[in-house]
């Protein structure tokens, strides 16, 4: 499996450490938290696509829609129909954590 660049490595701490905050705070009203994880993911999935689009690899592919994944329950979370799925929410920062390992 090849290593994605030590930016990725950065950006996917930077938003295991943000999801943590947000689900250690559960806040009622949605706001700057949630924010701050989603560009953190965002910057992540950059370079994941960066790294994909360079080897054409299964595993950096597989990579990219774990994230992918991560991304829309963490957007799901963000901006519920209803009230914030928090289980949704935790189940994707443990995808994540296993992810950038």
């Amino acid at each position: 499996m090849r290593e994605v660049s030590a930016v990725a490595s950065d950006a996917g701490l930077a938003s295991l450490r943000a999801l943590d905050k947000v689900l250690a705070e559960k806040p009622e009203k949605v706001g700057h938290d949630f924010s701050e994880a989603t560009r953190c993911l965002v910057s992540y999935r950059e370079e994941l696509i960066s790294a994909w689009r360079s080897s054409r690899s299964v595993a950096d592919r597989g990579r990219l829609l774990q994230l992918n994944a991560v991304l829309s329950a963490v957007m799901g979370g963000h901006f519920p129909l209803g009230p914030v799925p928090w289980t949704h929410v935790q189940k994707a920062r443990d995808s994540l954590a296993e992810l950038i390992g």
